[in-house]
């Protein structure tokens, strides 16, 4: 408890949703910056419910359900319940193990759409998880996400059960792209708080500018791509380029364990780079990230807003750069014309082209190096074939 006394005054979105939702039990749209303190402003509320239930004596079932559209925002989500409660996790882990946990009938399921739903079919799980009758609390964080064209199809299955007397609080970093929010909450367009800078490059350079990025500016690192071979291609060469500081990747493909445990190196390491595509994207709270590097511009206004709100939360101070490779600059301006802004970013310096000679030097034997080892790996697969 000794973290959770530190918060003394609540945050924006915690001030304007709290009171209707815990005083007056309304259905909340909420739409906040990331890093603002939007989950407690829905784990509070969900806390209050269940002790006014406990307090009256409460029936057998679950009465709090928490959904989120990834496995490392609903095990953050769950670490941050913890420190109230105990829930269950569902998503992402050994489905047996987390039937196992369902046994014990946790008041809260905090869970992945795909899992829950699941489980739901399950006949081991089924006398618990078909029993809705206590459900007093639906949570949906990153509803924009889970709203997606053809994403998680389970959602709409899942709320089609919850009963009709139930809260539900929908909590987002960008619904105010997607509509203006009720007058009541106050939301206005989000404007990202990070100093965000605009390196406009040939392709060719690519890795040479991220190398000289990091050289220049060591600190905790973000970088984004936009697909799994180019974060596993640039992976590779920083390190082989970069051998002092620790390079880590992040992906959809990965598995579990392995995931969790490059979040907690990169959380650990002050100077740790970590390349992700958008999976690390949505909701994640990694501490006193410096700096966020959009290695190839973000398709959507929406993805770009996520990225770059791994810095500079709650106020802090960070830096994003966007690395604009012709071929993205319709995306770029495209982000420009979302976000109101009637300039380009302002461009980012390098301001030592000798520094910048030898990283491309390193970079052009890293690729070389590169190339010799993805052929030889092709080799070994046809000789094992």
């Amino acid at each position: 408890m000794q973290d959770v006394c530190l918060f003394t005054t609540p945050t924006k979105i915690q001030s304007l949703v709290l009171p209707s939702a815990v005083r007056d039990r309304m259905d909340i749209l909420g739409a906040a910056e990331t890093g603002s303190g939007k989950t407690l402003a829905f784990i509070i509320p969900l806390i209050c419910r269940l002790l006014e239930l406990k307090s009256s004596g409460d029936e057998e079932g679950f009465k709090g359900l928490i959904l989120a559209p990834t496995r490392e925002l609903a095990l953050q989500i769950k670490k941050q319940l913890d420190i109230f409660l105990n829930a269950s996790l569902v998503g992402g882990l050994s489905q047996q193990k987390q039937e196992r946990l369902l046994t014990n009938h946790p008041d809260v399921i905090v869970a992945t759409p795909g899992r829950f739903w699941a489980l739901m079919r399950l006949k081991s799980v089924d006398s618990y998880l078909s029993n809705w009758s206590q459900l007093r609390v639906v949570v949906v964080d990153e509803t924009d996400r889970m709203m997606e064209k053809g994403h998680f199809e389970e959602l709409q299955h899942i709320l089609e059960q919850a009963p009709k007397k139930h809260q539900t609080l929908i909590f987002s970093a960008t619904l105010t792209f997607v509509h203006q929010p009720p007058k009541r909450l106050g939301m206005q367009v989000l404007t990202p708080t990070a100093k965000d800078k605009l390196s406009e490059l040939n392709g060719s350079v690519n890795d040479a500018s991220v190398l000289y990025f990091l050289i220049r500016h060591p600190g905790r690192t973000l970088i984004f791509t936009n697909s799994i071979d180019a974060s596993s291609r640039l992976h590779s060469i920083l390190k082989k380029v970069l051998s002092n500081r620790i390079i880590l990747r992040l992906n959809a493909k990965m598995l579990q364990r392995k995931r969790l445990i490059n979040l907690e190196k990169f959380a650990e390491s002050e100077d740790a780079v970590l390349i992700a595509t958008d999976v690390a994207a949505r909701g994640l709270d990694i501490p006193n990230i410096q700096h966020v590097l959009h290695y190839q511009v973000s398709k959507t206004v929406e993805s770009y807003v996520h990225r770059s709100g791994r810095t500079a939360r709650v106020s802090q101070k960070g830096l994003t750069v966007i690395i604009v490779d012709p071929k993205d600059v319709q995306f770029y301006a495209r982000i420009c014309q979302n976000l109101y802004r009637k300039e380009d970013f302002p461009i980012f310096p390098m301001d030592r082209p000798d520094l910048m000679d030898a990283v491309k030097e390193r970079i052009k034997a890293a690729t070389a190096v590169e190339s010799i080892e993805f052929r030889i790996s092709k080799v070994c697969v046809v000789l094992f074939l």
